[in-house]
């Protein structure tokens, strides 16, 4: 594997790159694929945030929509989603974030709303498992996928607990 030729890559900046090829492959990962991985992650055009995302998704499925629907499934990402974790990455997204903002749904009355909320969230997630550059290696996105919707579901039932008591 080429690390760089020398006038743009120093010594010191090779040996570097050197030790953490050697660190990664310990851990078993595939340095070629890794790095054609990378490449594809810097192919998507829009970006990796949950608004890019979320926006592409809603481009490719509003055809198919009544104009009503359209309308509402926009205003909900607008209003409900994006202004609390519109500008994160999408991989970096934590359960809880999602949560948090479901429960200011849920504060201003509206908790159908906040159901529906959270399942244009899903349908989001899975747009973006599904299509694009991978951000988790494959063999590990159902785990990722499963671990998301357990820690949400388990956040949920803890809410719903408390709030019982």
């Amino acid at each position: 594997m080429a690390l760089g030729s020398y006038p743009d890559v120093g010594l010191k900046k090779a040996h570097e790159a050197r030790d953490a090829a050697k660190e990664q492959e310990t851990k078993g990962v595939d340095l070629v694929q890794a790095r054609k991985l990378e490449k594809l992650k810097n192919t998507r055009s829009t970006g990796d945030t949950f608004k890019a995302i979320a926006l592409e998704w809603y481009a490719k499925q509003s055809p198919q929509w009544s104009a009503s629907h359209a309308e509402r499934t926009l205003r909900q990402l607008e209003r409900d989603l994006f202004p609390w974790i519109g500008e994160r990455p999408i991989a970096e997204i934590h359960s809880m974030e999602l949560l948090k903002a479901l429960h200011k749904v849920e504060e201003r009355g509206a908790v159908e709303t906040a159901d529906r909320v959270r399942l244009v969230a899903g349908m989001v997630w899975e747009f973006e498992e599904a299509s694009g550059p991978p951000r988790i290696a494959a063999n590990q996105r159902g785990r990722h996928e499963l671990e998301i919707r357990t820690q949400l579901q388990l956040a949920i039932n803890t809410v719903s607990m408390e709030e019982w008591v």
